[in-house]
């Protein structure tokens, strides 16, 4: 991480390893953009806050990109208890876990 004060003009390349743990990092905590409607996603991008959510398979709330906004929202999916974790899937769009987990899982 940089300090205020650093220079990102002063400092040494970048190696191989740091580029591919920055790589890793971004690709850990982007989040897919979908307009509304669309069948493609619109790109993707970090939110600091959003990157904390936790995933869950029966997740408590949903996220959305607010293209025209360049905002993302979240929304309860379901009622949220006071001091009950709030939850979003990870999976892509129309993805279900199914997807994911049995291909690895052959004997289900």
């Amino acid at each position: 991480a940089l300090s205020a004060s650093e220079n990102l003009l002063e400092r040494e390349p970048l190696g191989p390893k740091q580029v591919a743990t920055i790589i890793s990092q971004l690709d850990t905590n982007a989040f897919t953009c979908w307009a509304k409607g669309a069948v493609e996603p619109s790109g993707g991008a970090l939110f600091r806050e959003a990157s904390f959510f936790n995933h869950s398979c029966c997740p408590n709330a949903v996220i959305q990109w607010d293209a025209q906004a360049g905002e993302m929202w979240m929304s309860a999916a379901e009622t949220i208890a006071a001091g009950q974790e709030i939850t979003i899937s990870y999976l892509e769009k129309g993805t279900s876990s199914d997807d994911v987990i049995l291909p690895h899982w052959p004997d289900m």
